[in-house]
């Protein structure tokens, strides 16, 4: 693989979407062009478009060309999964360039990873804007993700009683607040992000990056969506 490289990086599968581009040099990733449909202030979300976010840090980037683009697949909103895929199918068919897919769920184990060097049970829990969760139990003891993922209502969320024997459990996802509330009105006492769009903004993409990069090939397009289940649709039933 070269060893420098550009890099888009686009994580849209749920609440909270971004994207940047990334400079790879040697090992390092220096991050050059950011933008998100979040607010760092406080908890207003910016009324941007993925295909805006995208173009929009594409162009204050500078960048005469992209090498490479990697991309959270799900398990999250079929919608924007849909949506961020096709725009950035287009542009890897266009640009001829590699698109490679990660697993949002591994990315929220990786970036988690880095952020804190001890060992703690992590709830992984993104909203599948249906009442209820896509769910996944991991531990950093582990070096790599198990790909266990769930979807669980918040009824039988709460009803995991393995959770409640564990004192050293940290919450993250999009959905990692309104399930902090529900296990400690529950009587659990668990960690939670101090934001609830934690690990979706820079610190996530440069885990996507570094996850994309591990799986980089010469393929156009590596990637399909990640659902844990058939997606819902407008498609009329048959007469019966």
């Amino acid at each position: 693989m070269t060893k420098n490289l550009t890099i888009l990086a686009i994580d849209s599968t749920g609440h909270f979407s971004s994207a940047g581009i990334f400079n790879k040099i040697g090992n390092e990733l220096f991050l050059t062009s950011y933008d998100c449909n979040f607010n760092e202030l406080n908890s207003e979300f910016k009324s941007k478009s993925i295909s805006s976010l995208i173009s929009g840090v594409i162009n204050r980037s500078k960048k005469e060309k992209i090498d490479m683009i990697g991309i959270t697949l799900g398990p999250g909103s079929f919608t924007k999964i849909r949506s961020s895929l096709s725009f950035a199918k287009g542009l890897a068919l266009g640009l001829k360039i590699p698109l490679i897919g990660v697993n949002s769920f591994q990315k929220l184990f990786y970036a988690t990873k880095l952020i804190f060097k001890k060992n703690v049970n992590l709830v992984l829990v993104c909203d599948t804007f249906r009442n209820s969760v896509f769910y996944s139990f991991q531990s950093l003891n582990n070096k790599n993700f198990k790909n266990k993922i769930e979807i669980k209502n918040f009824d039988n969320l709460m009803k995991i009683d393995g959770m409640y024997t564990d004192n050293n459990i940290f919450i993250v996802g999009d959905a990692s607040i309104r399930v902090f509330q529900g296990l400690e009105n529950n009587g659990l006492i668990v960690n939670k992000a101090i934001k609830p769009w934690d690990l979706y903004d820079e610190i996530g993409l440069k885990s996507l990056v570094k996850l994309a990069l591990e799986n980089f090939n010469n393929n156009i397009l590596n990637c399909d969506p990640v659902y844990i289940t058939e997606p819902i649709t407008n498609k009329k039933k048959s007469k019966i």
